[in-house]
């Protein structure tokens, strides 16, 4: 739908594949390593009309674009624009494999009210988004100010978190984000509890790890059992009272969580005791989260002395 016009409408009403029809569709693509060409081929494969912020259409009589190289391309930028979910869904794929690009800024993109009764935007966008988290090794900053992520979108991104180890700035302000979502947050960076599907991949790579160590063995060669853990890709894990935990993001420096649904400090309380268990981890890498925006100016210079000083308040 290359020709179409685009519209949230549109694009909604054509994007019929779930997770596995997406996923056999896309299966032999054959990326291009820049994020213009990738997207719109995804947008040809999967008969969706671009998204006309997300990859503008270049004027191709316009002189100055005689030189233009698409691989230039390093920020993504959509700010009071409607997103649909195909379009979201296409830029996360766009970016699974694209080395340029290190900054996404996705500002005030709610669709309209009757959209989201049937796509709703924090849990398609923020899954969309978590899915690009997960695979890109490039993006440093994702700024997703105003885009109604509430505690689903907000849990979402903090799984993504675990995997991600690229990202040192992130913002989620402003998304009506709740003490329980912003706790989610804190232990995607501190310490979290593994999901079913985890815990079945963490037991059959552990199959992996023992065959590796086993044949170094017999050819006496010295491989160490972290080595092989980085090399397939298993998340840190730790054992606490026989109950297996994943460790928690290491690089990201900055996390922005003003403007959201806290009223009082009390809530920051939950996330406060997980910053002050996990100082030690956290210091090696974090250096802020802002949670401005919230609480009365008497309220905050009264508890400053009591919280983490990993708190910007």
């Amino acid at each position: 739908m290359l020709g179409a016009a685009w519209s949230v409408q549109t694009n909604n009403a054509h994007w019929i594949l779930d997770d596995k029809e997406l996923q056999d569709a896309t299966q032999g693509f054959q990326s291009q390593k820049s994020f213009r060409k990738d997207f719109f081929a995804y947008c040809k494969l999967l008969n969706v009309t671009p998204h006309p912020k997300l990859c503008p259409k270049l004027d191709e009589e316009d002189k100055d674009l005689l030189g233009y190289d698409e691989s230039d391309t390093d920020t993504v930028n959509v700010r009071n624009w409607m997103l649909d979910g195909a379009s979201l869904k296409v830029m996360s794929l766009a970016l699974h494999n694209c080395p340029a690009i290190h900054t996404v800024t996705i500002l005030s993109t709610r669709p309209h009210a009757r959209v989201r009764n049937n796509v709703t935007w924090y849990v398609v966008g923020a899954a969309a988004i978590a899915d690009m988290m997960k695979a890109n090794t490039k993006l440093a900053v994702l700024n997703l100010f105003r885009n109604d992520l509430h505690d689903d979108g907000a849990a979402a991104l903090a799984y993504a978190l675990t995997e991600n180890k690229t990202l040192l700035h992130l913002s989620v302000a402003n998304n009506h984000i709740t003490s329980q979502g912003a706790t989610a947050m804190i232990r995607g960076l501190t310490r979290y509890i593994l999901r079913d599907d985890q815990l079945q991949h963490a037991a059959e790579v552990e199959v992996q790890i023992q065959a590796a160590l086993e044949a170094a063995k017999k050819q006496k060669k010295k491989l160490e059992r972290a080595d092989v853990i980085k090399e397939l890709n298993v998340p840190d894990m730790e054992t606490v009272d026989g109950v297996v935990y994943g460790v928690g993001n290491a690089t990201l420096q900055s996390l922005t969580l003003s403007g959201n649904a806290m009223t009082t400090v009390d809530e920051l309380m939950p996330l406060n005791k997980l910053l002050e268990d996990h100082h030690v981890k956290l210091k090696t890498h974090l250096h802020v989260i802002k949670v401005q925006r919230m609480f009365p100016a008497t309220a905050t210079s009264n508890a400053k002395p009591s919280l983490s000083e990993l708190l910007a308040l």
